[in-house]
């Protein structure tokens, strides 16, 4: 399980107001692979906390024609296959 509150800036520091949270929880398996490769594979679930829109460049819209993008207030699934090697 996990929760984080961050945010990024160029310039000024942008305040307190502009940091976005999340909650989420990670399940994750080691194993080997061919009997030598360190291995890890995972499944994750965030929920974004914050909804906010994300204004787009100018020329770029989304399929149906907006300009802005809103995230947050909704769950994110992401999975993957790690290897870890030990270089010492």
């Amino acid at each position: 399980l996990y929760a984080d509150a961050v945010t990024a800036w160029r310039g000024d520091f942008p305040g307190a107001d502009q940091i976005r949270t999340d909650t989420g929880a990670e399940l994750r398996l080691g194993l080997g692979s061919f009997y030598l490769l360190p291995t890890a594979v995972f499944i994750s679930g965030t929920y974004g906390l914050d909804t906010f829109d994300f204004q787009l460049d100018d020329g770029f819209v989304t399929p149906d024609g907006r300009s802005s993008v809103q995230y947050g207030g909704g769950m994110q699934w992401h999975a993957g296959v790690l290897f870890g090697f030990d270089l010492f």
